[in-house]
């Protein structure tokens, strides 16, 4: 089976995370093809997972695959193209990309997409993701199309069900939490081991209060320096977080900054440590799903629904203006070592029931393919 993966990627852990997930579950037997992308899917990343490229040539929303069609298939595979009607499915990773906060530049693109599945008689289907409200009478037409022409549909909260739930085939339509808690890694990061990982977020700069967020990072680091806890600071997504980090580290003496690695190297480091401040929502899932007593801040709806599945709504800061009491107690689920064991077991046996969900949720995608 020839299997695309789409809006997943190597562009940020998140991404790459649900790139991992969807190849491991899936298993080793299937092809598995991206859009050429130097951000998001460079050739040298890409290979080395073994993932073809799609052939992708696309103009005023219209496919030109009538051209590269014309070249032997000998050809096509010695440069590692599939043509877009060899596919068989396609998976939808966005994670959160439909809807408001987002203007409609998604929605047309992933129209053209779904015409093509339609077209094709391929399968289209949207893995576990945040969807926001369709509020213009276009934005909602040309998404009550491309859920029309999806197989499956999966929303991965309440919330961004009900956002759908009157624009997407009711037989179509699913409640799904999160999957990449289904990636198994090691926890050996002997560096990280003992630590508190600290993963901000550039986005919370302009999602959120970007003044209160800075003063919430700099207390945190406070707090934790005062309790003479190691600390150190993990770059999850890129240029904008790795600048956040490296001013941070400077005004706090130099904490040490993972700047990098592959995401099976990154949420290893996340399970190795002894607890997590994240504010990025895969970081959150990665420290939560193995147990890791994880705080997390938030800019979306999608930060409370994540805490809800895990039954530890106490571990989420949602008003960044927090009252230092509060933080203190919040912190205190890491720092004492009482509260953090049980903490650990609650979260633990969580884990394994969302790990069960998440793999019948595999189970009816790989019936219907």
């Amino acid at each position: 089976m020839i299997v695309e993966i789409k809006n997943a990627g190597f562009e940020n852990k998140g991404a790459e995370l649900m790139l991992r997930t969807i190849m491991q579950v899936m298993g080793d037997e299937h092809t598995y093809v991206m859009e050429f992308n130097l951000n998001s899917a460079p050739y040298e990343k890409r290979a080395r997972l073994g993932i073809y490229q799609k052939s992708g040539i696309v103009k005023f929303g219209v496919q030109f695959d009538w051209f590269l069609g014309l070249l032997p298939q000998k050809l096509l595979n010695m440069l590692g193209i599939i043509l877009n009607k060899d596919i068989d499915v396609v998976f939808d990773a966005s994670g959160f990309a439909y809807g408001t906060p987002w203007n409609d530049d998604n929605i047309k693109k992933i129209l053209t997409v779904s015409n093509n599945t339609k077209r094709y008689d391929q399968k289209l289907i949207f893995l576990p993701q945040a969807f926001g409200k369709f509020e213009g009478r276009q934005s909602r037409e040309k998404m009550k199309k491309v859920f029309e022409n999806a197989t499956l549909i999966f929303a991965r909260d309440e919330i961004s069900l009900k956002n759908i739930e009157n624009i997407a085939p009711k037989d179509k339509l699913y409640l799904a939490k999160d999957f990449t808690n289904l990636l198994k890694v090691e926890k050996n990061i002997e560096e990280v081991k003992n630590a508190v990982v600290v993963i901000p977020n550039c986005r919370m700069l302009d999602k959120s209060d970007g003044d209160l967020y800075l003063k919430l990072l700099d207390r945190v680091i406070e707090i934790l320096s005062e309790k003479e806890e190691k600390i150190i600071l993990l770059n999850h997504e890129g240029k904008g977080d790795l600048a956040l980090c490296e001013q941070l580290s400077k005004k706090w003496g130099n904490l040490k900054i993972i700047r990098g690695g592959d995401t099976l190297f990154i949420k290893s480091a996340i399970g190795s440590s002894k607890g997590v401040i994240s504010s990025r929502f895969h970081g959150i899932v990665s420290g939560l799903s193995q147990g890791v007593v994880t705080i997390g801040t938030s800019w979306s709806h999608k930060y409370k629904a994540l805490y809800h599945d895990y039954n530890f709504n106490d571990g989420l800061i949602d008003d960044l203006d927090i009252n230092d009491d509060v933080l203190i107690e919040k912190l205190s689920f890491i720092l004492d070592n009482e509260k953090r064991k049980k903490i650990v077991g609650k979260l633990t046996m969580k884990s394994n029931e969302l790990n069960d969900e998440s793999m019948s949720i595999w189970e009816l995608i790989k019936s219907m393919l």
